[in-house]
């Protein structure tokens, strides 16, 4: 299991990001503000669980939607128990907004593979 986090640096807190995140979590737009400012992730999601395929849906759209905004947010790869604030080289778990959609693809093929 892994756990994604997703971060919006606090220059990206812009109307159209945060409205587009509420759109996409549900989360209140004034939550989703108050997360992008204080520099903490505006979703985590658990990959690999029961709901994962809900789970690929929303991180799928966020990407989408926060690319269509001009917006590529920071992406970490986390075990599942980690946070982002208590590691200390960002960088070792840091990945792509593609290679999550790379992730999210590989699942989905070995899924099918095994029906």
């Amino acid at each position: 299991m892994s756990k994604i986090a997703i971060v919006l640096r606090p220059d990206d807190a812009r109307a159209a990001s945060i409205h587009a995140v509420h759109v996409v979590t549900g989360i209140p737009v004034g939550e989703v503000a108050s997360r992008v400012t204080r520099g903490d992730p505006v979703v985590e999601y658990t990959l690999f669980h029961n709901e994962h395929e809900d789970v690929a849906r929303r991180l799928r759209a966020l990407v989408q939607v926060l690319a269509t905004a001009g917006i590529e947010p920071d992406v970490y790869e986390l075990s599942e128990g980690e946070n982002v604030a208590d590691v200390t080289n960002r960088s070792h778990v840091a990945i792509t907004p593609q290679i999550l959609l790379n992730i999210l693809d590989a699942h989905e093929e070995a899924m099918r593979a095994d029906r």
